[in-house]
């Protein structure tokens, strides 16, 4: 929504909030390797599915928890085939 007359102002707040609680997760997830510990589990895969939006955008760049917990994530080879699976749904055409 770039190209909305409001865009430009609440762009501010908007990464400002982000940082926020991107900071908070970081914080949160502190040394351990997933969220709830040393097993990764659900909570991860949805959480590295949201986080894997960022990438390319250069906002976990100031995170380098958080972006070591989505590499580490995006490396399982659970959460490469759940995304496929996804993925594969979109290649797959609907009958009408």
């Amino acid at each position: 929504e770039a190209d909305r007359p409001w865009s430009a102002t609440r762009h501010d707040k908007v990464v400002e909030d982000l940082n926020g609680r991107l900071a908070d997760l970081e914080n949160a997830l502190g040394d351990k390797q997933c969220l709830d510990g040393d097993e990764f589990t659900v909570g991860d895969l949805m959480m590295v599915s949201v986080l894997g939006g960022l990438r390319g955008t250069g906002t976990l760049d100031r995170f380098p928890r958080l972006a070591a917990y989505v590499a580490r994530g995006e490396g399982r080879p659970a959460h490469r085939k759940a995304m496929a699976d996804h993925l594969a749904t979109f290649d797959t055409p609907v009958a009408a």
